[in-house]
């Protein structure tokens, strides 16, 4: 069985490819594909929420839009910790630990495959190759999320508005273009949004975005990756 098979056509296959389960074995990789399906999934929308049952389990694999993976403060702020696009994986822990520490929410229209968590528990413990290479994916996951975990701690506002701009731009033509408003990018970041609110009037000042009605167009994408690596001072 193909990825064309399951519905999706190209998109779904693109998506496949570029996700680890492309590096499984062809067999275990046939067996997962047998047992998804794709999902759409709209703006807004809780993929999961953050669960700690103890039969709970999801994974998808983004086919197109854009997914952001979060936790909630005590007072209800969702803080992200990771994006996910398409080609990525979402989910993975709860595999192994039957529970989400983190929810999962859709930011742009798209859709997900979504994989059955049985079947790729039974793989992994029946082939090491299959156990290995989701064990290297959840430490890449790790790596990232400890990058953006490092950001939001460390990080100056204007440091992390700068990432979160770029981790959240979709390509339109050749413009990097963002829809988030500020209460929503503050929320991401961990900060209030007054704060943000001068932190985009200073980088609009330096020319690095533009705003167009609900849309933040990107015009400086290099210098702002510099700002987002804390290599560029105020």
């Amino acid at each position: 069985m193909s990825a064309d098979a399951l519905g999706g056509g190209g998109a779904v296959a693109r998506a496949w490819e570029r996700s680890f389960f492309s590096k499984l074995p062809p067999a275990s990789a046939q067996a997962i594909l047998a047992s998804a399906h794709e999902e759409a999934i709209e703006p807004g929308q809780n993929i999961y929420r953050e669960l700690a049952e103890p039969r709970f389990a999801f994974v998808a694999i983004v086919v197109s839009g854009l997914l952001r993976v979060y936790v909630t403060s005590p007072t209800g702020r969702r803080i992200t910790i990771r994006y996910v696009r398409e080609g990525e994986v979402v989910g993975l822990p709860s595999l192994l630990v039957q529970g989400a520490p983190a929810g999962g929410e859709a930011i742009v229209r798209g859709s997900i495959l979504r994989i059955d968590p049985p079947t790729v528990r039974r793989l992994a413990t029946e082939d090491p190759a299959v156990g290995w290479t989701i064990a290297v994916e959840l430490a890449q996951q790790l790596i990232h999320d400890e990058r953006m975990l490092t950001s939001n701690v460390f990080g100056t506002v204007r440091e992390r508005v700068a990432r979160h701009l770029l981790e959240l731009g979709v390509l339109q033509g050749d413009r990097l273009v963002v829809r988030i408003t500020q209460q929503e990018l503050a929320d991401s970041i961990g900060s209030v949004r007054e704060v943000v609110a001068r932190v985009m009037i200073g980088l609009r000042d330096d020319g690095l975005l533009e705003r167009e009605g609900e849309r933040v167009v990107v015009l400086g994408h290099e210098r702002l990756a510099r700002i987002a690596r804390g290599e560029e001072a105020v």
